[in-house]
């Protein structure tokens, strides 16, 4: 009832019901690249335990061993948030290498794969195993020691002149198939063979450009046929020669220039790599029969008769066989040329007894490796296939042209032992790592990346002694720093 004088009360509403928070349950992401990765890591340990070979248990696992810590840089870009990775996956790629030519026999116990070399599996493979692996991790060591700080060095502003760019694309990248045609050339004088390489990397560099332009949507109908007809006389060119590592470079350039502007990796891109490894895997197993055509039979057949002669060599190697017989026609002749291990070890055995030590002496041609030989005429020259190839008897000593390749891991025990081989490869992870902090920083702009592109790639060609390798360096640095200050802008200019 009411009471006189006071208002009515309205009914006190009921709070709404409210659920007890459950606890949160943690979302446990299982990505499948990353499944693959631990698999391909991990699986072959089972092969080393379950597969007999005659290689003893222990040198597998030291061999194993070496093979996980070669996929360590693909594990660690892999886990790193996409703004955050360095655009050119290089370590990755050279810990493919490694893990290929020198952990792939051990782990699954296949032996004297090499061409020249028999070597005893019991006894001949342990302490190169152990050397290689203390050779990975201190190229591992240098490269962290290097890296261990974030950032980078920053030697020119991100800002370019577009139209710069578009005319240093199109000279550059018609100057590539030119400076590959004058590096064919046996009889070209020294002084224009200097010439004609470091013209050829600046062609990477145009073909990146052109590459770049076209995947941000800023190249012209003309540029992209102009991009296509460069690439195509210059990778016909490389295959014409017999050797397949200078079209895997030519490629590497072109997807990871456009891998560098998309920041991602597409179906397409992934595609295309597939389709180029399965090529280059099936002309691998054609080049055996195209050199003994194009290089002992016949010195004055023309490039396109060279190209014409392998594709009918590869083709009637294809009707043959099938697609299948001419991929592992391939292979084979992939894993018989890439037996780095093999050499290795054949080199530990004989070396310093019965062959003493080089004593640095394959190191005299890096004397004055910054100074172009059109200043230096008389600068050293060398003929490290052919020294090492007769020093160690694994060419016939009558053969004067054949060029047995002195990798930089072998050259360095060569040199100095084991102690040579920590050294080395200390320097050359300090040497990467620098290179990384110069031009492959996460966040970059997309020039300087197809920049570290040209300076970089060619790297990847561990198969060489150290000199051929690295010695240009300074020379194609400079190079492409001249080319970048010329085609730097304002920044009302825009950005490349």
């Amino acid at each position: 009832m009411t009471h006189p004088g006071h208002p009515a009360t309205a009914p006190r509403a009921q709070a709404p019901l409210r659920a007890y928070p459950r606890p949160g349950v943690r979302q446990i992401r299982i990505r499948p690249s990353r499944v693959a990765l631990l698999l391909v890591v991990v699986a072959p340990l089972l092969a080393v335990l379950a597969a007999e070979s005659a290689i003893p248990l222990e040198t597998r696992l030291v061999g194993w061993a070496l093979w996980a810590l070669c996929f360590l840089p693909v594990w660690e870009y892999m886990r790193e948030h996409p703004s955050a990775r360095r655009p050119i996956p290089f370590l990755p790629m050279i810990g493919l290498l490694f893990a290929w030519y020198y952990a792939r026999p051990l782990v699954f116990g296949t032996y004297n794969e090499h061409w020249r070399i028999r070597l005893d599996p019991t006894t001949d493979y342990g302490f190169a195993a152990q050397v290689a692996l203390e050779g990975w991790i201190m190229l591992l060591l240098g490269w962290k020691l290097v890296l261990a700080r974030r950032g980078g060095w920053k030697l020119l502003p991100s800002t370019f002149d577009e139209r710069r760019v578009r005319s240093v694309a199109l000279i550059l990248s018609g100057i590539a198939p030119l400076a590959q045609f004058a590096q064919a050339q046996a009889a070209l004088p020294v002084v224009l063979g200097g010439f004609a390489r470091l013209f050829a990397g600046l062609g990477y560099l145009g073909l990146g450009l052109l590459v770049m332009r076209v995947t941000e949507k800023r190249a012209t109908f003309g540029e992209k046929a102009w991009l296509g007809i460069t690439a195509s006389a210059l990778i016909g060119l490389q295959i014409a020669t017999g050797l397949v590592s200078g079209a895997l470079i030519s490629a590497a350039v072109l997807v990871l220039a456009f891998w560098a502007v998309r920041r991602r990796l597409n179906a397409p891109l992934a595609v295309t790599a597939v389709v180029i490894t399965l090529l280059t895997v099936m002309i691998k197993g054609s080049t055996d029969d195209f050199r003994k055509a194009a290089w002992r039979v016949s010195t004055t057949m023309s490039t396109a008769e060279k190209l014409s002669l392998m594709a009918t060599i590869a083709s009637g190697r294809i009707e043959e066989k099938g697609v299948g017989g001419a991929l592992g026609a391939g292979w084979r002749s992939a894993v018989k040329r890439s037996a780095n291990m093999d050499l290795f070890a054949d080199i530990v055995r004989r070396t310093p007894d019965p062959i003493e030590y080089w004593k640095g002496r394959s190191y005299v041609s890096l004397v004055g490796f910054a100074i172009p030989r059109f200043v230096w005429p008389t600068k050293p020259t060398k003929n490290m296939g052919q020294d090492f190839g007769h020093r160690y008897s694994l060419l016939d000593p009558h053969d004067i042209h054949t060029s047995f390749n002195l990798p930089s891991l072998v050259e360095f025990y060569v040199n100095f032992g084991e102690f040579g081989v920590l050294f080395g490869m200390l320097t050359i992870g300090v040497i990467y790592g620098m290179l990384s902090r110069l031009a492959n920083n996460p966040g970059q702009g997309a020039l300087i990346t197809v920049a570290g592109l040209v300076l970089m790639l060619p790297l990847l060609n561990i198969e060489s002694d150290f000199s051929l390798t690295f010695g240009g360096l300074v020379m194609d640095g400079t190079a492409l720093w001249l080319v970048l200050r010329k085609i730097q802008g304002s920044p009302s200019s825009g950005r490349a």
